[in-house]
Order: C-alpha cells, then sequence, then structure tokens
C-alpha cells in the first residue's frame, strides 16, 4: 500500500503495468545479508534485484523522456529540471528514485504493522486518539471534508503516539558517518576517516534516556515533546545535516493511516505481531487481523 502510494505520485506508477513491487521486496528482504557476492548467496541475489530495480527505473524514466506525455507527477517535474540542470543525470534520477522508494517500502510499512500491534495491545491509547479525532470533527464546518494541513499539525495525541511508535521500531541497525577530524571522546580518540556507525535503538531504549523503555507509553511525550523533545537522543530520521528528507511525509503518512484505521474500522487479533531484529526490525509471519467497517459485522 505504501509503495504503491509513494510509487504514483513520483512517476504515476500503476502496480498492474510494472512489477516494481516485488523487486524492492525481493531485494530489502537480503539486504542485510553478509556481503559474500558469489552464486547461491543472499548478497548474490540481493544484487541482482538491485540490477533488475535499476534497470526498471531507467525504462520508465526514458519512457517517459521519449514521450513527452505529461501527467503531474514528480518525475514531470524532474525530467524538465534535467534540461537545465547538469548535475541531473539519468544515474543520479535513477538512484535518487531508487532511494525515495526504498525508504518509503522498507520504513513505513514496518513502522504501520507495528503501529497496529501496538494499538490492538492499547486500548487506553485508541481511546485517547478517537476522543481526539472527535474534537476535529466537531470544529469542522463540514465533517465529510478531507483533512486540512492545520488539523493534522493539531493532533497532539497523534504525534505523540507516531513518535513513540517510531522510538520503539528503530527500523534501520544503525547510521553511519564517516569521520572529517579527529574525535576525541571518553579518553578515546576516533580517527579521521573511520566510518562510525550510530545505533538509534541503542539510545532510543535507553533507560537513561526513555525511562521505562520498553513499555509502549505516549503519554511520556508531554514531559519530553514539542520544543523540549531530546533531539539529540531522539533520532528516528538521523540528524543534522543528513536528517532524512522524508521525515515529515512518514509521520503524515503513520499518521493519516492510523486515523482513518481507529476512525473507519473496528478489529480483532488473530495472530502475530511478535516482533523481532535481524538485525533489522521485522514481524516474522506478519500481523493477522480480522477487520471490518465500524456498524458492520
Amino acid at each position: 500500500m505504501v509503495f504503491d502510494l509513494t510509487a504514483k505520485h513520483l512517476f504515476h506508477y500503476d502496480p498492474e503495468d510494472k512489477n516494481v513491487g516485488n523487486v524492492f521486496a525481493d531485494f530489502f528482504d537480503s539486504v542485510m545479508a553478509v556481503p559474500i557476492n558469489i552464486p547461491g548467496t543472499t548478497h548474490h541475489k540481493c544484487m541482482k534485484n538491485k540490477k533488475k530495480a535499476i534497470q526498471l527505473m531507467k525504462d520508465i524514466l526514458r519512457e517517459r523522456r521519449d514521450s513527452n506525455q505529461k501527467k503531474g507527477d514528480f518525475l514531470d517535474q524532474i525530467i524538465e529540471d534535467m534540461k537545465t540542470m547538469e548535475f541531473l543525470t539519468e544515474d543520479f534520477v535513477v538512484y535518487f528514485i531508487f532511494g525515495m522508494l526504498l525508504a518509503s517500502f522498507a520504513t513505513i510499512s514496518t513502522n504501520l504493522t507495528l503501529a497496529f500491534a501496538l494499538l490492538t495491545d492499547h486500548p487506553a491509547v485508541v481511546k485517547e486518539l478517537l476522543e481526539e479525532q472527535d474534537n476535529i470533527a466537531k470544529s469542522k464546518d463540514n465533517v465529510d471534508s478531507s483533512l486540512t494541513w492545520n488539523e493534522y499539525k493539531s493532533m497532539t495525541f497523534m504525534s505523540q503516539v507516531v513518535d513513540e511508535t517510531l522510538r520503539m521500531a528503530n527500523i534501520f541497525p544503525g547510521i553511519l558517518r564517516k569521520v572529517i577530524k579527529d574525535i576525541h571522546i571518553n579518553g578515546y580518540t576516533i580517527p579521521e576517516d573511520w566510518t562510525i556507525m550510530l545505533v538509534p535503538h541503542a539510545v532510543h531504549m535507553s533507560p537513561e534516556k526513555f525511562p521505562d523503555p520498553c513499555t509502549f507509553n505516549p503519554w511520556r511525550w508531554n514531559d519530553i515533546g514539542g520544543t523540549n523533545a531530546p533531539t539529540r537522543d531522539y533520532i528516528p530520521f538521523g540528524g543534522g545535516l543528513r536528517h532524512c528528507v522524508g521525515a515529515e511525509f512518514s509521520r503524515a503518512v503513520m499518521a493519516i493511516f492510523m486515523r482513518v484505521l481507529i476512525t473507519k474500522f473496528s478489529w480483532t487479533k488473530i495472530k502475530g505481531g511478535n516482533a523481532y531484529r535481524n538485525p533489522a526490525l521485522s514481524l516474522g509471519s506478519g500481523f493477522h487481523v480480522k477487520i471490518s467497517e465500524k456498524g458492520q459485522i
């Protein structure tokens, strides 16, 4: 769902036209493998899937450039920019789109699955979320009108639920950075040109930073949220100049998904929902529920 939504807005992707989604799923399943690139290894399969995905992106880009057909999506804009911006080469554009698709597919889908499971186990959270949505509905002139940006930004408790889900999810096992000058810390020296890996999970699940870290508690953000948020300790999207450009998009997708889920549907758990790391977050066999529209059996 998330992959199709992102791909549609990027390059008007139709799930029935291209097998892009399956290629990315196969790629991500093997992206954390030991880098031994010989036939039969998981890494070799990963590289083959990457090559296939890149070629699909190139085919889509070339097809659109040759046709001159406008579809009002991101690809239209970037093709136009390629005419005047020298750095926007075919390879740059293809790998840029590849990265955006991989990020949306790998992170948001897993976060939403975890959020679904957490909401199921915490009815008090769902209750407060519903109260917040009821207040928004009462303030609207037309209850059937679309959610506005100001209404989205007013969803304080929803924002806390998103923050808490992201804190516990820690999708990627680490953030890599190159040391540009010697760093002296706690009596140790990290030499220039070394590569260091920051592990968000170690920070987000530290009881010194977040008391009782294994407990899903959106209310903790009443004390540490807003302008007082511990930005150095809360890094689901990295930080500094390398902060993820898709951070707000990811948060908005999660919030709107949960809003529709709790207001339009009811569900009961069937099985699954057990999270583990290998080393990225996974929910194994998934999270299986029986779902129905509210007011229906």
